[in-house]
């Protein structure tokens, strides 16, 4: 006789979570998971298990969470991953839910605030942080669900960016040329989908998880936080531009909150900077430093403290300053890379010294790099940009006279708001032109001088100082040491007769302390100014060479076309 072996009735679930439960057992869950019934079948968490007929649509609702469950089970091969699947499904509406034993299913989506609930709950008996990078990996849709997951964890608090970002890839990135690489030009979502990445945070979580890397730039290496800030600040030009939509160093235009992620960055090298012997600093840090400066306050320096704000002036005008050598062997072919190379460092210290300092803190140190340069920064019409008819603007030195220009417009506005004539201005900018005509001693010697002898050696940029500081219409000074008393001490004493006779001119005019014709802009008397700059800077290099009459005319009417205001026909 055959003994058959009987099977005895297990014990039958007795309640929905009981059976939720007995299915997931069922389906290959370890014991030790089975939690998750707990949670998907209260009310307070998952709302659709309270619906009309309990008796019918419960039993099929955590039929499809069982279903889904398992499936994700078998494909992760890990419980805690099934969890955080069916967690992103219910976040992004992707859960589909069959209702009855009919033909229909409805996409459902948790409320924010029973997410919040699942996810907190969850987060006490599972680690997101492992089961994140691993149902990324192994999603069927790399290209969605690693974005969303990440958005959505770190939202509710139930991820640290910070766990996952490789920070030597981002010190890497310190050796590529510049703050904006090429390759971050057209960046699409769909293509960051590696979260040991800086970029796939910004891109998915926005600006925000920046705050969280604070910390790392309090590495002892002071060479290790320079490297790893330009890395960071690499990412950021590339993905918080939206990919090159937005222009890479408009920071007051980043998407929102940005500027206020930064912060703790730029504060964190700020102490670092403080408490380290200042001349020991790279200049990698210092560039850093800069450009975090930049971003966190860029349109907004008034909420720097002012202590700081003026350091932050004074060494990006110090580090135009260390760049004048440069400039005074441009002449040399292999000085040109350099230059090329620390484009993106000079921008950064113009932008903080007009944003930062105001205009005369940003001009002087841009009309002292254009009367150092040795090579051409202006056409024979002193032209600095390319018009597509002429010959093109000499490169890469065009760069200076166009950032005085363009700042000097970009940030007048702001100025005049507090001074409409710009008469501060303009004083600032006519007393530094004169005092280039003063002796080095200061002394009013009859003796004949030689040109070694005075502040600035050149005749000609002798000549166009005085001619600026007349365009400027304004006597700068105060009482026996107004403008008009240097230009006679030049008429006098210069020992190039042309710098006397220009000099004699201009004495009679702003003897009579001039001012700006009636309904003349003061931007234009400033552009004036730097158009005569330019013709030093061209004929100091080749005094031999003639300037192009007409076209430099048609220049200042293009220049001064900018500031809005019709020209004088005396003009």
């Amino acid at each position: 006789m055959n003994h058959v072996k009987l099977i005895e009735p297990s014990g039958l679930p007795r309640s929905s979570i009981d059976r939720v439960a007995h299915d997931l057992c069922a389906g290959g869950w370890p014991a030790e998971s089975l939690w998750i019934a707990n949670v998907l079948l209260d009310p307070d968490v998952i709302p659709i298990g309270v619906i009309q007929d309990e008796a019918r649509e419960l039993r099929d609702t955590w039929r499809t969470f069982c279903w889904s469950l398992t499936n994700a089970h078998k494909r992760l091969a890990s419980s805690d991953g099934a969890i955080l699947d069916l967690v992103i499904l219910l976040a992004r509406g992707g859960f589909q839910l069959c209702i009855g034993h009919e033909e229909y299913s409805r996409s459902y989506r948790l409320p924010e605030p029973c997410l919040g609930e699942l996810i907190h709950r969850c987060s006490k008996r599972i680690d997101f942080a492992a089961a994140f990078p691993r149902a990324c990996t192994a999603s069927p849709e790399p290209q969605l669900v690693p974005g969303e997951a990440a958005k959505i964890l770190w939202h509710f608090g139930a991820l640290e960016p910070g766990m996952f970002i490789d920070r030597q890839k981002l010190r890497a990135l310190a050796a590529e040329s510049g703050w904006l690489p090429q390759r971050w030009y057209n960046l699409r979502a769909e293509q960051v989908v590696d979260p040991t990445t800086l970029e796939f945070w910004l891109v998915h979580c926005g600006p925000s998880v920046l705050s969280g890397l604070a910390r790392d730039l309090a590495n002892p290496d002071i060479a290790a936080v320079a490297a790893l800030a330009t890395g960071i600040g690499n990412v950021i030009h590339g993905t918080c531009s939206q990919g090159g939509l937005l222009h890479h160093e408009w920071y007051s235009e980043y998407p929102f909150g940005f500027q206020d992620a930064v912060v703790p960055l730029f504060e964190q090298l700020e102490q670092r900077r403080e408490n380290a012997n200042v001349d020991g600093l790279p200049p990698e840090f210092i560039e850093a430093w800069l450009r975090f400066a930049w971003m966190a306050y860029d349109q907004r320096s008034e909420r720097l403290d002012e202590n700081l704000r003026r350091q932050v002036v004074s060494t990006a005008s110090s580090e135009l300053g260390r760049m004048r050598p440069s400039f005074r062997a441009a002449d040399l072919p292999q000085n040109e890379k350099p230059f090329e190379g620390s484009h993106h460092h000079f921008q950064c210290c113009v932008h903080i010294t007009f944003d930062f300092g105001g205009l005369w803190a940003g001009m002087k140190p841009l009309i002292l790099a254009l009367r150092a340069l040795s090579a051409r920064a202006v056409g024979d019409d002193l032209r600095y940009w390319d018009d597509g008819i002429r010959e093109n603007a000499p490169r890469p030195w065009n760069r200076i006279p166009m950032a005085l220009t363009s700042m000097f417009h970009h940030y007048a506005g702001r100025e005049e708001q507090r001074d409409p004539n710009l008469e501060l201005l303009r004083s600032e900018f006519a007393r530094f032109c004169l005092e280039g005509l003063k002796s080095r001693q200061g002394s009013k010697t009859e003796s004949a001088l030689s040109a070694g002898e005075l502040v600035e050696s050149h005749p000609t940029w002798r000549r166009c100082f005085i001619r600026a500081a007349e365009a400027l219409c304004v006597n700068p000074g105060e009482s026996k040491h107004k403008g008009h008393h240097i230009l006679n001490w030049s008429r006098q004493n210069d020992p190039d007769p042309l710098v006397r006779e220009a000099a004699t001119i201009a004495y009679g005019k702003l003897r009579h302390q001039p001012r700006l014709p009636e309904g003349m802009s003061p931007r234009r008397a400033v552009i004036t100014a730097f158009w005569w700059l330019r013709q030093a800077h061209l004929l100091a290099l080749n005094p031999d060479m003639e300037i192009c009459g007409p076209g430099a005319q048609r220049t200042l009417e293009m220049e001064v076309r900018r500031t809005a205001e019709k020209l004088d026909k005396q003009h």
